[in-house]
Parts: C-alpha cells; sequence; structure tokens
C-alpha cells in the first residue's frame, strides 16, 4: 500500500477485531473516527 487514501466518509476496518470507523475529520495531523457497528444496550 504505497499511496492509500483516506478522505472524510470512508469506513476503515480493524481486521483484528472486525471493529468499523466512520472518518469524520481529517486535518491538523490528526484523523478523526467514529466507531459505528457498537451495540448499545
Amino acid at each position: 500500500m504505497d499511496n492509500l487514501k483516506i478522505k472524510i466518509g470512508d469506513i476503515i476496518k480493524n481486521v483484528r477485531t472486525s471493529d468499523r470507523y466512520r472518518v469524520i475529520y481529517i486535518g491538523n495531523g490528526f484523523v478523526g473516527l467514529c466507531k459505528i457497528n457498537t451495540i448499545l444496550c
């Protein structure tokens, strides 16, 4: 993966845990993520 490009709205999956995150912010050297497959009771 030489040229990985991430943009706001993309979904990123952690292959170890299968957790999924949506990219909600990119700027100032940071990427903000929101976990999207959380089950609330």
